[in-house]
């Protein structure tokens, strides 16, 4: 493991550390889970500034809300515990919400692409 890799390893347990919650801490694991594959598969993708999971989160339980219309009208509270109970890797599952929800975050400042990994047609 790499001095970086340590950093990292340690700023993720910090960060567990205060989520009292199993159920959010599961999600913020998933959360990370998430943005790891999706950078390690698109290196040219990068975020542009801080990430706040809880953003993150919030953000994919109300996509989540607004696409099924039976929870349209339940509380904020609610909705996270609903959340809670999908399964994460079906087709409507919370990775299926946080995978769309972080790819959008990526996008929104652009993708700068390093002119050493960029393909040119010749």
């Amino acid at each position: 493991m790499a001095r970086g890799d340590m950093t990292f390893a340690l700023k993720v347990e910090e960060t567990l550390k205060d989520v009292s919650s199993p159920e959010y801490r599961q999600i913020v694991v998933e959360v990370l889970t998430v943005i790891f594959v999706v950078l390690e598969r698109n290196s040219e993708l990068e975020f542009h500034q801080g990430v706040d999971l809880n953003e993150l989160i919030s953000s994919a339980v109300e996509l989540f809300l607004s696409e099924n219309l039976e929870f349209r009208h339940v509380s904020k509270a609610e909705g996270l515990k609903i959340f809670f109970n999908i399964p994460p890797f079906n087709r409507c599952g919370t990775t299926s919400y946080l995978a769309r929800v972080i790819s959008n975050k990526l996008l929104v400042g652009g993708v700068r692409v390093d002119p050493a990994t960029e393909c040119s047609v010749q």
